[in-house]
């Protein structure tokens, strides 16, 4: 899922990038959004590994695993 979003926000972005030097316009418009994505990728990616690491209960072997691994995320 990451990938598929990845590669279409990078199709927009290209897109957008292209439209602002057609026009002669400054690309920080696109250096922007390409750094509040990065950021709320990176804010959605810690904030699922901490609901997975700290939610993780049981007694089978996947929750073992998750539960002495959770400090390497």
């Amino acid at each position: 899922m990451q990938s598929a979003c990845d590669k279409e926000f990078n199709a927009l972005l290209s897109e957008m990038r292209t439209c602002l030097r057609e026009n002669g316009r400054d690309q920080s418009l696109a250096d922007n959004a390409q750094k509040a994505y990065e950021s709320s990728k990176a804010s959605m990616v810690k904030e699922l590994k901490n609901v997975v690491y700290n939610t993780a209960v049981g007694n089978g072997s996947g929750g073992s695993w998750i539960q002495s691994h959770r400090n390497m995320a």
